[in-house]
């Protein structure tokens, strides 16, 4: 066979080699994107199944959380009560002291304020009238109570005193008369991201005014006692309160994250 004839068998041949080396590099090309892509689309399943655990994993440590919390406050309701009863109990023993109220406000949040509705209820006390504590219970105060309420506020070491003859008619010279009270003291106590948390000390007695020493002594010790321990229970609140903000963020976050890859699929 001449040159001529070789010639185009040679082409032929290098044609036929070069295609079957193209199909075969084609092909594992096409291999490899086949795979990168569903390597890649199997990372969003996957992702998603992992936040999923994290989630759940976060949910059932923001419950544990709870409970452990609620078991606790439930604990330090109790000791707190004993706490402030003991107080109570032993300044009403060792004084003049007929009635010794303590109480918490209550409109929403915040402090008082005249433009819309506050109430006023009672947290515990010692009192010659039991039957009438339930009279204080989510008690809607006037004008007068509430002014009363902006100046312990206003000025948190002075109490407020009230010869109950001396006053101007108003709701609570009302409830004094109908309790047989004759001289009031009110004390703050302490501020609450919910309200204001006050005492309310009085007597029966005619023309005792706590000026005695033994009883002034007696009121600023366990006023000063009462003060430190709703102070410290109201810091406990929000640490609380802080830690949960911060577990519902983190789930929040978690939940956003878990939407947008899903919307990718």
């Amino acid at each position: 066979m001449d040159e001529k004839g070789l010639n185009p068998m040679i082409d032929n041949i290098i044609d036929s080699g070069i295609g079957v080396i193209a199909g075969v590099i084609l092909a594992y090309i096409t291999i490899r994107f086949e795979r990168y892509y569903k390597k890649k689309d199997n990372r969003k399943p996957k992702k998603i199944a992992e936040k999923l655990k994290q989630l759940l994993e976060l949910q059932t440590n923001k419950e544990k959380e709870e409970q452990q919390r609620n078991e606790s406050n439930n604990i330090q309701v109790s000791k707190q009560y004993l706490e402030v009863d003991i107080i109570l109990n032993t300044a009403k023993q060792h004084s003049h002291i007929d009635r010794f109220l303590i109480f918490t406000t209550h409109n929403g949040a915040g402090e008082p304020s005249h433009i819309k509705p506050y109430k006023v209820s009672v947290l515990q006390g010692e009192t010659h009238r039991p039957d009438k504590l339930h009279f204080y219970d989510a008690l809607k105060v006037d004008y007068s109570y509430t002014e009363m309420l902006v100046a312990i506020i206003t000025n948190k070491n002075k109490p407020l005193q009230y010869k109950v003859d001396e006053m101007p008619a108003c709701m609570l010279k009302r409830i004094y008369m109908t309790e047989g009270i004759k001289y009031s003291e009110i004390h703050f106590l302490a501020s609450t991201p919910t309200g204001v948390i006050y005492c309310s000390l009085s007597t029966l007695v005619d023309n005792v005014y706590f000026d005695d020493p033994t009883d002034r002594h007696i009121i600023e010790m366990h006023i000063n006692e009462l003060r430190k321990h709703y102070q410290n229970e109201t810091l406990r609140l929000q640490r609380d309160r802080i830690k949960m903000q911060t577990n519902t963020k983190e789930l929040i976050q978690l939940q956003k994250e878990i939407t947008e890859l899903q919307q990718k699929q």
